[in-house]
């Protein structure tokens, strides 16, 4: 017994150890990381300038005692159902909302645009012989309703391009009669004159650089750089009046980039603390509403061009057969469709587990991985539900609850705790809470050495990091009533009970090598079935207390 207790501290003291040496992604030290929890500090690492930046949750702009911070996130472009591509963008977007209101007490007020008019958008309507607005009520549902099945939270407003068209030409020329848009005497498109603008704000670092060539998105262009901010419609196309300020009328829609820049100063103002997207949308979508945003706020030349937006964040691409999945190249596996065989935890997992700047390539193999994590994530919840039921329903003492023979349990927790808000801090590494999550799990099973109140600080802890992860699993001892409960421990004692006078009986069965110890045997298995009956006696008692009640056969009946 001695030896299997030594032992039993042995694996947590490893395990603690393993749990303190987990890889990070930064070179960041221990201390520096403990300084940034402590002050409720996270680095994240801005796409664009490719450093990290402070994410301070300490405080609240506005004075008030719990912080806030404004986030957009690029919608879809709702023409056809969105696949995992998409998913893996929404929910690493989902997964740093829910950590800072679960580990920081911050709301993250949402924007998303909806891009409801669009070239493919049109195409699919005339395909269909059908006004585009119903496909693109068709896709914005079934949009909403896969993140709904992909539980990620709703965002706090959804913002459909074909609703706010007077904000975008407002702002559209905003930009033109600052200089910095022309209207094309080819096609009658209002395009952003970029190299006029680079030069007026002497902006020398940008993406694209000197080595873009013609195409046939050039025509009409002073340069391939520039880009359409309201395209004119061709003839039978849905549009919208434009009218400028010195009064001429272009019938038309807008072009991709401007809608983003128009309707997060909507929403936001002048500045935004994130800005979310996938790493496709880094060029050249989000470099475009940049030159748009800078250009409208008439930034000063000290002013970076994407500095608008305090922190870049771009999500890494999914891969299918070494390819970007994306809809344009066909090779795509629709959410609804993986969702029909697996549960939504498993691309949660793989964004937790993988970084979110990182790629990832699609394979089988993975899935059963994460499915096997997802199990022992199930599994630790429902043995940690049932070991405080039956600790707390089995004689309770004031020792029980506070029983401190194992100190180094209670480590184990609070290093859990540590980890896990270790890796939130050094730039969104979620990898080493499920590690530090799993290594706990393991120390649960492999010790029976913890009160009661480590199990419920546990359970706290757990449930936390599940909702943080926003992780679902229905778990049939918390979600049973009270009376249940009462019923399942009483059977659960029961077999354990049964089980170890059954393994007494066959150990001592086991040592018995002559037939001097036959009367010896006979004895010990008489007294033993005394105690099983016993067992069931008592069993039958306490069911029928919960109204459950047991007709037992006569035992002449029994032994015929």
């Amino acid at each position: 017994m001695l030896l299997r207790h030594h032992l039993k501290r042995y694996i947590i003291c490893k395990n603690i150890i393993q749990c303190k040496s987990m890889r990070r992604l930064s070179q960041l030290s221990v201390e520096t990381i403990d300084e940034l929890v402590t002050r409720k500090q996270i680095l994240l690492q801005n796409s664009f300038s490719k450093s990290k930046k402070m994410l301070d949750l300490s405080t609240r702009s506005d004075g008030l005692s719990d912080p806030w911070m404004t986030m957009y996130c690029c919608g879809p472009t709702v023409y056809e159902d969105c696949h995992l591509g998409h998913a893996l963008t929404y929910i690493r977007c989902d997964l740093l909302r829910r950590v800072l209101r679960q580990y920081y007490n911050c709301e993250v007020l949402l924007a998303m645009n909806m891009t409801d008019i669009d070239d493919k958008i049109i195409a699919k309507a005339n395909h269909l012989n059908c006004d585009f607005r119903k496909v693109t009520n068709q896709y914005t549902n079934s949009f909403i309703e896969d993140m709904k099945s992909l539980n990620v939270m709703p965002a706090n407003c959804y913002l459909r391009v074909t609703d706010h068209m007077n904000t975008i030409i407002n702002y559209i020329n905003t930009i033109r009669d600052k200089g910095f848009a022309y209207i094309s005497d080819q096609t009658n498109d209002i395009n952003f004159d970029f190299e006029h603008f680079i030069k007026s704000y002497n902006i020398n670092n940008y993406l694209g650089g000197d080595d873009m060539k013609i195409t046939d998105k050039s025509v009409g262009k002073k340069s391939p750089k520039d880009f359409a901010l309201w395209k004119s419609a061709k003839n039978g196309e849905p549009n919208w009046r434009l009218v400028t300020t010195d009064g001429i009328t272009i019938p038309g829609r807008p072009g991709w980039h401007i809608e983003c820049s128009a309707l997060v100063h909507k929403v936001f103002g002048t500045q935004l603390d994130i800005h979310f997207g996938g790493h496709d949308l880094r060029f050249p979508h989000h470099h475009c509403e940049s030159c748009c945003s800078h250009a409208f706020l008439e930034l000063d030349d000290s002013k970076p061009l994407y500095s608008w937006g305090n922190i870049w964040l771009h999500s890494g691409h999914l891969n299918l057969k070494s390819e970007k999945m994306s809809k344009s190249l066909g090779n795509v596996i629709l959410i609804k469709d993986f969702l029909k065989k697996y549960s939504p935890n498993i691309l949660r997992l793989f964004c937790i587990k993988l970084h979110y700047r990182s790629d990832f390539q699609y394979e089988e193999h993975l899935i059963a991985e994460m499915q096997n994590i997802d199990k022992k994530l199930l599994d630790f919840k429902e043995n940690l539900n049932l070991e405080i039921c039956k600790l707390c329903s089995n004689n309770i003492s004031l020792n029980l609850i506070k029983n401190q023979r194992q100190a180094l349990f209670s480590e184990a927790i609070d290093e859990t705790e540590r980890s896990i808000l270790r890796g939130i801090s050094d730039d969104l590494d979620l990898e080493m809470g499920l590690k530090a999550v799993l290594l706990l799990a393991k120390q649960f099973n492999s010790t029976a050495d913890y009160s009661l109140l480590d199990l419920i600080r546990v359970k706290a802890l757990y449930d936390k990091w599940l909702d943080g992860m926003g992780l679902t699993f229905i778990s049939s001892i918390e979600d049973t009533t009270a009376r249940e409960a009462l019923i399942l421990n009483a059977l659960t004692k029961f077999r354990s009970d049964v089980r170890q006078i059954a393994l007494k009986s066959l150990k001592n069965i086991d040592k018995t090598t002559n037939n001097t110890d036959v009367n010896n045997i006979s004895n010990e298995l008489h007294q033993n079935t005394k105690d099983l009956l016993t067992l069931c006696d008592t069993l039958r008692l306490e069911l029928d207390g919960f109204g459950i009640k047991f007709k037992d056969l006569p035992v002449s009946t029994i032994l015929k």
